[in-house]
């Protein structure tokens, strides 16, 4: 679907791009960067729509360390501290899914699926970032961007590649 002559500008939101940006600065040579080269000061314009998730088991299951407080508060459960496997199957499915992907490829993710929460659907998009040391992924910084319409877009789950995020910003 997405190749080399796809214009990421035209799907990933500017904050989306920042954070983007973000992490390929802290990254300099590396595969990716290690969660302790940003403190909370540095993501302070985004830590409304960010979670912070730990691999566990082996990447069989992951840790919310941090669940964003905007939706959160739309949430039935608070889950900071709380296991996915925890979750609801169908939630569950997709979650394990993307967070599985980032473990794989060990490259920024992007996906925006519509989700249908009570009567409503809405289109979220979804930016996952990689933390580690080496090929080990720890840490996965994951920005939840609720899309204005929900017709808007639909994009599976795509590894973003190291020439597509320089060209979000040259």
């Amino acid at each position: 679907m997405f190749g080399k002559s796809t214009d990421w500008r035209k799907i990933i939101l500017p904050e989306e791009i920042a954070l983007i940006k973000f992490w390929a600065d802290l990254t300099g040579a590396r595969d990716m960067p290690q969660r302790a080269d940003f403190v909370v000061e540095d993501i302070w314009r985004w830590l409304p729509w960010l979670h912070l998730v730990q691999p566990m088991n082996n990447g069989t299951d992951f840790k919310y360390l941090i669940f964003s407080n905007r939706y959160s508060s739309q949430q039935t459960h608070e889950r900071t501290g709380r296991v996915v496997s925890e979750w609801p199957d169908e939630q569950k499915t997709k979650a394990l899914s993307s967070y599985k992907a980032v473990l794989k490829h060990r490259r920024p993710l992007y996906l925006a699926i519509p989700e249908r929460y009570d009567k409503d659907t809405q289109v979220y998009s979804r930016v996952f970032l990689p933390f580690g040391t080496g090929n080990t992924v720890e840490h996965i910084l994951v920005m939840l961007t609720e899309r204005k319409n929900p017709g808007e877009m639909h994009v599976p789950a795509i590894a973003i590649e190291a020439a597509d995020i320089n060209a979000l910003w040259t």
